[in-house]
């Protein structure tokens, strides 16, 4: 309900009658700012010669008045936004810290352990589970180091193939590398899976693509268009075997790049010989 005064100099019930008499403040009509049932504050609208507010002035200052409601209400709502999105970061930084620091752990233990047994076969199992683990910490490493809510795919398979390539290759073998294409930036969820699956295809070339020779190189690209995501792993080494079959003749790692393709990203995976392997996986972004 707006309040309107003619004189404020002669109005009861405005006890700031010198006050206005003094500033030059002669009329007033005065709306109060109400949100969902609370009292915001109120607009006032004065005027320095005496006279009265049209019904007209009065619904225009009304309306004045809701959109001065409706742009205070915004500002609180996007004030406790900003408050709840900082307390959900420290809430995802601190989870995903802990994650870190566990997966190192067990990263650390495996070593330990692998350096007790001295089996060449044990060893090397184990050194292909810790380049799982170690996939999944460079996720978490990236959810810290950047924005918590999205992934580069690229500087993971970077780091992704450093990792293999100083954990995998021997002594007798040099193993060059180079990440290319577009920065994509995926979910931590569909960021986790492509980072296990590129690791698995960088440890199956380094195992496998380049046996009896001393050195080799393996390629990682990243496209996206279109809504889709195109991921592709090339090593120039031997080779797959003369009639291959993936869905007869896969080993343990590539089953498991085609599993996660299909069921955790509800892509497509295919593999291709040129000069070498080529592995190419393209799920929707």
């Amino acid at each position: 309900m707006a309040v309107a005064s003619r004189d404020l100099s002669r109005d009861g019930r405005f006890k700031a009658r010198e006050a206005a008499k003094a500033e030059g403040l002669a009329s007033l009509l005065a709306v109060p700012l109400i949100s969902k049932g609370r009292t915001l504050g109120v607009l006032n609208i004065y005027t320095r010669t005496p006279r009265d507010f049209s019904p007209d002035e009065q619904a225009l200052v009304f309306t004045l008045a809701s959109e001065a409601c409706m742009a205070i209400e915004n500002a609180r709502l996007y004030r406790e936004a900003r408050h709840q999105a900082r307390s959900m970061r420290h809430v995802m930084e601190e989870v995903n810290h802990r994650i870190k620091n566990n997966l190192q752990t067990i990263i650390g233990l495996m070593h330990l352990y692998m350096a007790e047994r001295g089996d060449p076969a044990t060893c090397g199992a184990l050194r292909e589970i810790v380049g799982r683990i170690q996939a999944i910490a460079v996720v978490h490493e990236l959810l810290l180091d950047t924005d918590i809510t999205a992934i580069c795919a690229k500087e993971a398979s970077q780091r992704i193939l450093d990792n293999v390539r100083q954990s995998m290759a021997g002594p007798d073998l040099k193993v060059c590398g180079q990440v290319s294409g577009a920065a994509v930036r995926l979910p931590s969820r569909k960021a986790t899976a492509l980072a296990s699956a590129i690791n698995e295809l960088i440890t199956n070339a380094v195992k496998h693509g380049f046996a009896g020779r001393r050195e080799g190189s393996i390629f990682v690209s990243l496209q996206e268009g279109a809504g889709k995501v195109l991921v592709q792993v090339r090593d120039d080494g031997v080779g797959l075997p003369e009639g291959f079959d993936p869905s007869r003749d896969a080993r343990l790692g590539l089953r498991i790049v085609q599993g996660i393709v299909e069921q955790d990203l509800g892509g497509e995976f295919t593999l291709s010989i040129d000069a070498g392997t080529t592995a190419r996986i393209t799920f929707a972004k």
